[in-house]
């Protein structure tokens, strides 16, 4: 079954043989099994080779994955991920081997550690060489444009339309690590979504408190008392606080909003830094 978004990534991809989009599919079905993603988390996707021994490349905002179809008769197909898209920092394409005969791409992490090399071979035929440049050349850009897209903050539901806004800022938190391309885990989110927490009682909380002379949190609450526990854990009651203070709820999302957006490309890069 043709995924509905599928016709567009083989479109830009310039793959229009329907033999090659039917097969092409079941390796897409593959890696989306395989990596646990959603459609709309691939970027794109780029070929390597020619004729029927073609490689498919599949670039999505956790990983670079190669999906390869084996056999003749008992086909079978291989998922290989390459590197996490999120530990590329510099991007390059060469060509090396012998006289030149090999174009690469080939990536580096922040501290210059090699993460990614895809070589294509030249020569055969006249054709092959210009098939070949066309596809390094879509694969670079498509891998280019993934690390420039890892930077903007997912396109998900704001703050104001949350019932809890601690809930809301784990979910904030567990994209955070999805997009540094690290193991998902709970310790991870909430470590992470309790500094978004810290922040935003800091950055937007005592500002608002500032206009009526409180520069303590414990102020916010009738006695004084800020409830214990972590900022996380005691984000909610706190927030309702600020609001009837400020009397704008509206207000205090979009600065919600607008801080969490600001902080995206810091918290990502800081998660990746630490724990890819």
């Amino acid at each position: 079954m043709l995924e509905a978004n599928y016709p567009n990534l083989f479109l830009d991809a310039e793959i229009n043989s329907p033999h090659d989009q039917e097969r092409y599919t079941r390796r897409l079905d593959e890696v989306l099994a395989q990596e646990g993603i959603a459609v709309d988390e691939i970027f794109g996707v780029g070929e390597r080779g020619t004729g029927s021994n073609l490689d498919l490349f599949v670039v999505h905002r956790r990983a670079i994955t190669l999906a390869t179809e084996r056999g003749i008769f008992n086909k079978r197909i291989e998922v290989k991920r390459l590197c996490p898209t999120a530990s590329i920092a510099r991007l390059r394409g060469t060509q090396e081997g012998f006289k030149g005969t090999e174009l690469t791409i080939t990536g580096n992490d922040s501290k210059g550690a090699e993460v990614l090399k895809i070589t294509w071979g030249l020569g055969g035929p006249d054709w092959v060489e210009p098939l070949v440049l066309r596809q390094r050349e879509h694969l670079f850009q498509l891998i280019s444009g993934a690390m420039d897209r890892l930077g903007e903050t997912p396109a998900g539901a704001s703050a104001a339309f949350a019932a809890s806004k601690a809930e809301a800022l784990r979910a904030w938190a567990r994209d955070v690590v999805r997009a540094a391309g690290v193991e998902i885990t709970d310790e991870l989110v909430e470590e992470h979504a309790n500094m978004a927490a810290g922040g935003i009682r800091f950055e937007v909380f005592l500002r608002v408190g500032a206009r009526f002379g409180i520069d303590d949190l414990n102020e916010f609450f009738p006695g004084g008392g800020l409830p214990p526990g972590s900022p996380l854990e005691t984000f909610d009651a706190l927030y309702e606080q600020v609001v009837a203070k400020a009397g704008n709820r509206g207000e205090i999302d979009a600065a919600i909003d607008e801080l969490l957006a600001a902080s995206w490309a810091e918290f990502v890069n800081g998660c990746r830094s630490h724990y890819g």
